[in-house]
Order: C-alpha cells, then sequence, then structure tokens
C-alpha cells in the first residue's frame, strides 16, 4: 500500500539511485517528500524540478541561436546546449525539438543531441516527478492513452509533452488527470474508465498500431551520419557493427610462421664484398675497373 514519506525516512535496505533519494550506509532514503510503494518499491516524489541525467529525452523550444549551436529552453533550472556540428539543417527559434541528454556538466549545463523537430500538436506541461506515472510501468499508462485516442504522443522527462493525433484534447484531459491523481491508488482503471475503454478494448487497439511510430522513425531526421571519429553514429562517428553486417570468418590460419632470428626490414644491410647495394653480382669488368681506380 502507497504511503507518504518525509526526507529521511528509510525506502529500501538495499542501495537505490534516484535522483530524489539518497544511500546511506548501503540502504536508500528519501531526499523530499514523496509516496512511497513498498510492494513495487517506487517513490514519486510530490513536488519537484525537473534533475538532467544522460540518456534521458526531453522537449524543449528553441530560444537563441549561439556560436556552439542553439540555446534550449526546456522550463527547468538548467538550460540545454544543441551543438550545430553535424545537423542536416539549421533550427529556428520557437521551434519545438525532442531531444537526448547526451552529457551534463557539474554546473549541470545539459548538452542535447539526436534533435527532431516537432510540427503541430500540441504541448502539455506537468510535474516532471509525475513523468513516471504517466509513463507507468512498462509504459502501460501511455499505451492506453494512445490506444483510446489514436494520438502519437511523446513524453518529456523535464515534463513536456507532446499530442498530436484526431482526439488532442481527450489525451490532455486524460494526461492531466494523472498529473492530479498520480498518487492514489487504481489510477489505471480511473483513466480507462474516463476514456471509456475497457482493458480488452486497449489490448485489441494497441495491436493495431503500428510497431515503430512516425515520430520514432524519424527521431534521427536532424543529425547528419558521417563516418570519421570514434564519437558513435549519432555524433558522426563510425556505424557499429549491427550496421555493417555479420563480421566475416577467415577460417582457421594455422599456427604463426617463425622467422626466427632473422633482421628487422627496416635495419640497414651489409653489402658483400663484390655486390651492390641491391645485393647483385658486379660485373667482373667493373670489379677490375675499380680495383684500377683505386691503383692510381
Amino acid at each position: 500500500m502507497t504511503k507518504l514519506v518525509t526526507p529521511g525516512d528509510l525506502l529500501l535496505d538495499r542501495p537505490v539511485r534516484n535522483p530524489y533519494t539518497f544511500v546511506k550506509a548501503e540502504k536508500t532514503y528519501a531526499a523530499v517528500v514523496g509516496m512511497f510503494d513498498p510492494e513495487q518499491g517506487r517513490f514519486m516524489p510530490i513536488k519537484g524540478s525537473y534533475l538532467p541525467m544522460v540518456g534521458d529525452d526531453v522537449i524543449g523550444v528553441v530560444e537563441e541561436e549561439k556560436v556552439i549551436g542553439y540555446g534550449i529552453n526546456l522550463f527547468s533550472p538548467y538550460k540545454g546546449l544543441l551543438s550545430s556540428k553535424g545537423l542536416r539543417f539549421p533550427f529556428e527559434p520557437n521551434n519545438i525539438i525532442l531531444a537526448q541528454v547526451s552529457e551534463v556538466s557539474e554546473v549541470k549545463d545539459i548538452w542535447l543531441s539526436r534533435p527532431m523537430k516537432l510540427e503541430g500538436g500540441e504541448i502539455i506541461d506537468i510535474a516532471p516527478t509525475k513523468v513516471s506515472r504517466v509513463i507507468g510501468k512498462h509504459s502501460s499508462m501511455l499505451n492506453v492513452v494512445k490506444a483510446a485516442t489514436k494520438c502519437d504522443i511523446l513524453v518529456g522527462k523535464n515534463g513536456l509533452i507532446w499530442i498530436k493525433g484526431p482526439n488532442q484534447q481527450k489525451a490532455a484531459e486524460a494526461i492531466e488527470k494523472i498529473d492530479r491523481e498520480a498518487h492514489l491508488p487504481g489510477l489505471t482503471d480511473r483513466i480507462m474508465e474516463f476514456l471509456g475503454v475497457s482493458p480488452e478494448e486497449v489490448a485489441a487497439m494497441a495491436a493495431q498500431q503500428p510497431q515503430r511510430s512516425s515520430f520514432e522513425a524519424g527521431r534521427d531526421e536532424g543529425q547528419r551520419e558521417e563516418r570519421g571519429g570514434f564519437g558513435g553514429r549519432d555524433r558522426g562517428g563510425f556505424k557499429g557493427r549491427d550496421d555493417r553486417g555479420p563480421r566475416r570468418d577467415y577460417g582457421d590460419r594455422g599456427p604463426r610462421r617463425d622467422y626466427g632470428d632473422r633482421p628487422r626490414r627496416d635495419a640497414p644491410r651489409e653489402s658483400p664484398a663484390g655486390t651492390g647495394s641491391s645485393g647483385e653480382q658486379q660485373p667482373a669488368e667493373q670489379a677490375q675497373a675499380s680495383e684500377r681506380g683505386s691503383g692510381q
């Protein structure tokens, strides 16, 4: 059963890394006020700002163009930076983009990669601490809303959510309801009731949806792929093994050949008497002429 916890309350007898918890003596404690489910080991802060972590998907607005790239407003205490190096096309102020956190500095400067421009639809804002509830376990809650409304939905870890589809208003209302009631049990059933669908209908609608949505297919459309360097394909580096096919099998080549103590090729060789620099025997006439010349 979910219970209210305050800073310093023990959550788990094992260490678990979370932006809103801390570990002491191999035990996990709450760092902020929140709701904790002992059965699932899930802790959800009631309030809190976005704390960036590498790998997070975030949604932001292009604010300005800088020398190094673009400044991105993530609607959080920290600003995002997107390098213009390797971009296929430029962005403009007020463009809405989806990007991934690739690096977080010690002062919380957020470097972004894999940008994608989001066109159309609408943006809603929820508490960043409620994002995990909107997504649900194994994306269960998000799949309910997407299947019932037939909308494409992108959830940024910074609390911004992009919705596009025939029932945008209904999807937005469902997500706002999740935001308000995230701390209450039985939320999934209430959301399905709000949307007027049953678990069977949700499963049937989810099966009809494509495995890879349109926005996922264009996720890397803003990044140019180049060979060279070791930054990975998203930063213009070499492609991975999966992109080059299976590794070639050269078979068994047998034992290495033993060359003994032969001199290295780059070592200078002494030419024996009567030979040239190429090791070929000089003609007798050249040898005799050489002797006559030295006698004079």
